[in-house]
């Protein structure tokens, strides 16, 4: 989901607990929009929704290439569960169809597997720590990642990057 959304930095000597924020224009005191603020630290960034964009698009397409079942050398056994190896090809698709630029700010959390090949390198790829008994993110790692780009009017761009996954058969 897209949003038009307002960076905010907490400059106060305190922090900021979570509850509802109201953004209005200051000239007119007209509201822009409502939020939930989360809590954040001194000297910390946190991004406020506004509303939908419904004038920029971005899709995901994935596609697997399937491993053979069989091949003994792909799989991996983890106590009763077997794995095989896959690689997925993931492609996401930027759209502006506003007639100026606009930053934006592209999140991607709970991505799987050993990440590659990125056509644009991301600001953040942050590796969360597994607090989970799932096996699954045992086994592969689990991804929050952001990338930060600019976008002309009119502009599509393409970002596109590999994993590698060990999917569960067994």
């Amino acid at each position: 989901m897209v949003w038009h959304s307002i960076e905010l930095e907490n400059l106060t000597p305190y922090i900021w607990t979570t509850g509802p924020v109201l953004i209005t224009k200051s000239e007119t005191e007209q509201i822009i929009g409502q939020d939930t603020l989360y809590y954040t630290l001194k000297n910390h960034k946190t991004l406020i929704n506004l509303t939908h964009a419904a004038d920029v698009y971005v899709q995901l397409f994935e596609t697997t290439s399937t491993s053979d079942n069989n091949n003994k050398q792909q799989q991996i056994e983890i106590g009763k569960s077997v794995f095989v190896k896959q690689q997925i090809d993931s492609h996401i698709k930027i759209q502006n169809t506003k007639s100026e630029s606009i930053r934006l700010l592209v999140k991607q959390s709970k991505v799987c597997g050993e990440i590659t090949n990125y056509s644009l390198e991301p600001k953040h790829n942050l590796v969360q720590d597994i607090t989970s008994n799932d096996i699954r993110s045992i086994i592969n790692q689990v991804h929050a990642l952001e990338w930060e780009l600019e976008l002309n009017a009119k502009q599509t761009t393409d970002i596109t990057y590999k994993r590698v996954v060990h999917k569960r058969i067994k």
